[in-house]
């Protein structure tokens, strides 16, 4: 499919989803600017992950676009509460994925872990962000994908995985 082909087939789906994709937006959001933003930028997205929408199937399609924005809405809605709470003043803040163990990590790390994750495979990312963010069970994930249980797991220990070895990458220091 030429560039021209797909982009002009991702807009048709985009107007025609706009009003699902503004509510979501503006649903998480609760702010009609941002829920415009996050409106763009799921456009954006859709553009970007084009091979993944399936112009043959609408039910499917529907249902990968309104993924899309809500996941667009999440990362900005964590975004603003993120930089919400370190404009407070915090230089640092505590992560307590582990009750016994309290890690700080800068707000530097923070915009390199969102940022991680905005760029990580969906397929990762997604499952990632629904257990950690909308405290899903693994199972409710796997029923949402469509994917094992098992493969609910992998992939967020393979997200983790990945956000470990960027940091690494990039000098954060952390393990």
């Amino acid at each position: 499919m030429r560039k021209n082909d797909y982009v002009s087939k991702v807009e048709r789906l985009y107007r025609r989803h706009r009003s699902l994709i503004y509510w979501i937006a503006y649903a998480i959001l609760e702010d009609e600017a941002w829920a415009k933003d996050a409106s763009q930028e799921t456009l954006a997205r859709m553009l970007k992950y084009h091979d993944r929408l399936s112009f043959d199937s609408p039910v499917e399609t529907k249902n990968y676009i309104a993924r899309i924005a809500r996941n667009t809405s999440f990362d900005m809605y964590n975004r603003r509460k993120k930089y919400n709470t370190l404009a407070d003043g915090s230089e640092t803040l505590p992560v307590t994925d582990n009750p016994t163990e309290e890690m700080y990590i800068t707000k530097e790390t923070v915009n390199e872990i969102v940022e991680i994750i905005r760029d990580m495979d969906p397929k990762y990312s997604d499952p990632l962000r629904f257990h950690k963010f909308d405290k899903m069970t693994v199972e409710q994930i796997a029923e949402i994908m469509g994917v094992s249980v098992r493969t609910v797991y992998y992939r967020i220990e393979k997200a983790k995985e990945i956000i470990k070895a960027e940091l690494g990458k990039r000098g954060a220091g952390h393990e």
